[in-house]
């Protein structure tokens, strides 16, 4: 089961996948196309930023251990 989300976005995996035991996730992104020409045309790097958390609580949704925090 794939689930895209956009900025802001949150999902219930309990909810949507009650039982679940493992997860995966993949981050990505792009550079819009003109943004690609302009970067070409006058040498320029980009620089993105990207940023992402997982919580991993227990059946009570509280965390246990600072490990939880990925």
């Amino acid at each position: 089961m794939t689930i895209n989300l956009q900025k802001g976005q949150q999902i219930s995996l309990k909810k949507e996948s009650p039982g679940i035991t493992k997860l995966m996730c993949g981050l990505g992104w792009d550079i819009e196309k003109t943004s690609r020409v302009l970067l070409r045309l006058f040498k320029l790097q980009a620089h993105v930023y990207l940023d992402a958390s997982v919580l991993c609580l227990n059946p009570n949704d509280k965390l246990t251990s600072k490990s939880d925090v990925i």
